[in-house]
């Protein structure tokens, strides 16, 4: 039986919004769209810090957000981490060494639309 549903997503070619087949669509935390896993990056609570979790494999909840700034900037102020990730005393700190990884110094295509 398959399982994949069609998800609108925006394109990050022409930024209008296409409909594709996925099987297990994510939603940014920060601009609330639908993408598939390889446009977006998982973000994990341990031990109440957020750490970029690169590999996908981290146990635990995970939030996903764009590698876009603004996505990333708009998750934190709109404390959508640690909603996403149920985590009520998250380190500040945390928040702020997550804006220094070099994955959000280049902002996709098209995402000045979001």
């Amino acid at each position: 039986m398959d399982t994949r549903r069609p998800c609108a997503v925006r394109s990050r070619h022409t930024g209008f919004m296409e409909e594709i087949v996925t099987h297990n669509p994510r939603t940014c935390v920060g601009c609330r769209l639908r993408d598939t896993k390889s446009n977006l990056v998982r973000v994990v609570a341990v031990e109440g810090a957020f750490k970029l979790d690169r590999q996908r494999g981290l146990p635990g909840r995970g939030a996903w957000v764009h590698t876009d700034p603004a996505c990333l900037s708009r998750a934190l102020r709109t404390h959508a981490f640690s909603r996403a990730l149920r985590v009520r005393n998250a380190d500040p700190e945390s928040a702020q060494r997550l804006k220094l990884d070099p994955v959000w110094c280049h902002p996709a295509s098209g995402a000045e639309e979001r």
